[in-house]
């Protein structure tokens, strides 16, 4: 996971590879909740059509303070606020 602040929020780069080589992504969902995106990973049997990988690039407005992954919605960034005023990142 990569991640480049800017003036109007910041882009995240999300990449990997599913664990089960039998499966591959069909579809990814990203949907924003308030100050929250999530994001999930369709899976579906590869039969030689569906790749394991992925790699996809997102924005996260300035109004959106933390990405989640999955339907479980574990936290993998959160914009947190800094003692002088400023947005300091963290990425789990």
């Amino acid at each position: 996971m990569a991640v480049t602040e800017g003036n109007g929020g910041a882009r995240i780069r999300l990449s990997g590879l599913l664990g089960n080589s039998a499966l591959g992504i069909c579809a990814v969902t990203v949907r924003t909740h308030g100050g929250r995106v999530n994001i999930i990973l369709r899976q579906r049997l590869s039969n030689g059509v569906y790749s394991g990988s992925f790699d996809r690039e997102f924005s996260a407005p300035a109004g959106v303070h933390e990405v989640t992954f999955g339907s479980g919605n574990a936290v993998i960034w959160r914009r947190e606020q800094g003692r002088s005023g400023y947005a300091a990142v963290s990425c789990q």
